[in-house]
């Protein structure tokens, strides 16, 4: 599964002079993470992308895996541009979610994985996110 693209005037964002400088000093390409996790998972598919503890996670493991997530985020009627909010502590995990929310092309409100339920609902509310990305079991109680 490849990235979408960015949604129409994304790229408006930033002045076209700034735009410019970042593209000559090599900041900014085309090319999004997407694509350099699936460049890496066909070049060095068994290396390690990301590694805690004694689990490793490579990169086609990664690339698989955030297809998955981008796939179940398209099955469950997310469409280019929802907003779709990510509570997640920081691991494996969180980045294939990521990586597969890229892929879908949908907007990720990320929420402190510490958050408690007043700040989650707050975010939730206020930034109209369409799913909760989150372990079934989060801080301590089920979801």
């Amino acid at each position: 599964m490849t990235a979408v693209p960015a949604p129409e005037g994304f790229r408006d964002l930033f002045a076209p002079e700034v735009a410019a400088e970042y593209r000559a000093a090599g900041w900014w390409s085309d090319r999004t993470f997407a694509d350099h996790v699936a460049e890496h998972a066909r070049t060095i598919p068994d290396r390690p992308a990301y590694v805690i503890g004694d689990h490793r996670l490579t990169w086609s493991g990664l690339d698989r895996q955030s297809d998955l997530h981008a796939a179940a985020l398209v099955g469950a009627g997310c469409e280019v541009g929802d907003r779709v909010a990510v509570w997640l502590p920081d691991g494996p995990a969180v980045h294939a979610v990521l990586l597969g929310a890229e892929k879908a092309g949908v907007t990720v409100v990320g929420i402190g994985a510490r958050a408690g339920d007043r700040e989650v609902t707050q975010l939730l509310a206020k930034s109209g996110a369409a799913v909760l990305v989150t372990h079934a079991r989060q801080r301590r109680r089920d979801m």
